[in-house]
């Protein structure tokens, strides 16, 4: 009888221990940043192009008037749930009902993320970039272009001042990796 009971108790541990899945192994952003080289993409800079790699549950069209103004309306079927106004340079990515825009302006240095779900119609988050850092200038360009990779968002800015790269964790906008290339525009 002891035996019996003795081997019951050992199965159950063991189908406890390979129903329990092992957590899934955390990226290390911050090493992807230090090795990641510079690979800046024009095609990746503009309203217009991120609408064609937008991988997200909702529609993205993008209109842009004369002078630059560019509206980008998310919706399902006719139902418009959200729309982002901005410039011919503002950049989006997506994924399921959550939406990842940068809000910037291309004369000045610096950019915020914001994180807005779609379904739920509200934002979850907003995060100012590290980037360069404060500017002293008086003519400037900034460009931004922001993809997801895994389970983060990858912002590459292309500043007069110079290059970077951001990783900000998907969940809480949190920076998790960020490196500066050199002080020169490509």
């Amino acid at each position: 009888m002891r035996f019996a009971f003795h081997a019951v108790l050992m199965v159950g541990a063991w189908s406890l221990a390979v129903g329990a899945a092992p957590a899934p192994e955390q990226k290390d952003y911050q090493k992807i940043a230090d090795t990641e080289e510079w690979q800046w993409k024009p095609d990746r800079t503009t309203a217009a192009g991120s609408a064609k790699s937008y991988m997200g549950d909702f529609q993205a069209d993008v209109a842009v008037n004369d002078s630059g103004a560019t509206l980008v309306k998310f919706a399902k079927g006719d139902d418009v749930v959200f729309i982002l106004e901005g410039h011919a340079g503002t950049v989006f990515a997506g994924r399921g009902n959550v939406v990842y825009y940068a809000d910037f302006i291309p004369q000045s240095s610096g950019c915020t993320v914001i994180a807005y779900d779609l379904k739920e119609k509200k934002q979850l988050w907003k995060a100012n970039l590290k980037g360069l850092g404060p500017i002293d200038h008086t003519k400037y360009r900034n460009q931004v272009s922001l993809d997801i990779k895994d389970d983060a968002v990858r912002i590459l800015g292309n500043e007069s001042a110079g290059k970077y790269v951001e990783y900000l964790d998907l969940k809480s906008g949190k920076t998790v990796g960020h490196r500066v290339f050199g002080k020169m525009r490509d």
